[in-house]
């Protein structure tokens, strides 16, 4: 029987993720929001965390503003093959989360 490699990774506020690997994805959200993208057709995840709603400036935009990271992060997705219509999502606040290709495991804290 053929053993799957799983990976771990700990998802830093400001940055995006995206695989299709068995993964386990880590994040602590306080005042920040995490938004999770599974395609159950292509079985691949991602996720975004950032810290800050909206930025006005497009010299200063980064995936640390939701208005930047959640287009930023159906992009990527899309690149990756993903089509909207295949795409479930969730948007977190105020916890502690676990994702994996699975599912989404979130505790509250």
């Amino acid at each position: 029987m053929k053993e799957i490699q799983r990976v771990e990774y700990f998802l830093e506020p400001g940055y995006i993720y995206v695989t299709s690997t068995p993964t386990i994805i880590q994040t602590v959200l306080g005042i920040s929001v995490a938004v999770c993208i599974f395609d159950s057709r292509l079985c691949c995840a991602g996720i975004n965390h950032y810290v800050y709603a909206r930025i006005v400036s497009p010299e200063k935009a980064t995936v640390r503003y939701g208005n930047v990271a959640i287009p930023t992060l159906l992009k990527v997705m899309i690149e990756a093959g993903s089509r909207i219509q295949d795409m479930e999502h969730r948007s977190l606040e105020v916890h502690i989360l676990r994702m994996t290709l699975r599912g989404i495991l979130v505790r509250r804290i």
